[in-house]
């Protein structure tokens, strides 16, 4: 068992690249402002714009029962990685799992499968009211001319296609869950979970 084969890691790496060049050119070149942020912190921003800032809290916790459920050990290292990944997402998370050795157990261990199931109805909720109350035309708006915005939301993507990544070897058969956004990586793990969970109790009679 393993958490990404060494092609699967060289993507990691190659997409953590694109993420820093991407970044420093937009930030060198375009550099438009942090309004939103601002906004965000008085509570004037965006539903939508709110929504996804929140999602990336669930989606490091969803990284997070990934990691707790895959790894044998979590060296201090990946600890400080996965903490870094609540405030930077991406810039943290890629680099702790593209780079370093693992050593894969899959072990449902207690509470993570209420973890994922809580984290999936979160992000669903989260996902359902940006997209009722918020303005997509805003969000886009924001996202041409705020770098907090801009950058936020390659972040964002970057964490997607990582999580549907991870999820083709943590998941199984439910890795195809993970393209639902967010709450769909937090429910593969959960539907995993339940299976190796269901696995474990019939090895045991």
């Amino acid at each position: 068992m393993i958490v990404l084969s060494i092609r699967a890691k060289q993507s990691v790496r190659v997409l953590f690249l694109i993420l820093l060049v991407y970044t420093g050119i937009h930030l060198l070149g375009s550099f438009s402002g942090v309004g939103a942020l601002r906004d965000l912190m008085q509570g004037r921003a965006d539903p939508l714009l709110f929504s996804v800032f929140n999602l990336f809290g669930v989606f490091a916790a969803a990284f997070l029962v990934h990691a707790l459920y895959t790894l044998e050990y979590i060296s201090p290292r990946k600890r400080f990685g996965l903490a870094l990944g609540f405030l930077i997402g991406a810039f943290a998370l890629l680099p702790t799992y593209g780079y370093g050795s693992f050593r894969a157990v899959y072990r449902p261990r207690r509470g993570l499968k209420a973890i994922s199931a809580g984290l999936a109805v979160l992000a669903a909720g989260l996902i359902g009211y940006g997209l009722l109350f918020g303005s997509p035309a805003t969000y886009f708006e924001t996202f041409a001319t705020d770098s907090f915005t801009h950058i936020m939301t390659i972040d964002f993507l970057a964490l997607y296609v990582f999580s549907v990544l991870l999820a083709r070897f943590a998941s199984g058969r439910w890795w195809w869950v993970a393209l639902l956004p967010v709450a769909g990586f937090s429910l593969s793990l959960l539907l995993s979970l339940v299976a190796r969970t269901r696995e474990k109790n019939q090895e045991g009679t």
